[in-house]
């Protein structure tokens, strides 16, 4: 079974409320280069130190992402994978 309000209770509950504006600040956008694993940032030699290596590859990809964000493991891990691979051939 509905319950019927008065159209004068509906009313009463409604209250004002007010809107501030906010300031929107743009922000530039930049284009980054895009490393994919494909594109090997530094080539290994057989009498370079592994580490050194995978050093470099980790670093080209923070470089590649124009020095910002990203998370230090993930391109560490993703810079082991691409020397394994480049080592492989």
């Amino acid at each position: 079974m509905a319950v019927e309000r008065p159209a004068d209770l509906a009313l009463a509950s409604i209250t004002a409320v007010e809107i501030t504006p906010i300031e929107i600040t743009p922000i530039e956008i930049v284009p980054i280069e895009v490393v994919s694993i494909a594109t090997p940032v530094a080539e290994p030699t057989s009498t370079e130190n592994p580490i050194e290596v995978i050093s470099r590859l980790a670093y080209g990809y923070w470089e590649a992402r124009g020095r910002q964000g990203g998370n230090p493991l993930e391109d560490w891990v993703r810079a082991e994978e691409e020397y394994r691979r480049l080592s492989a051939v």
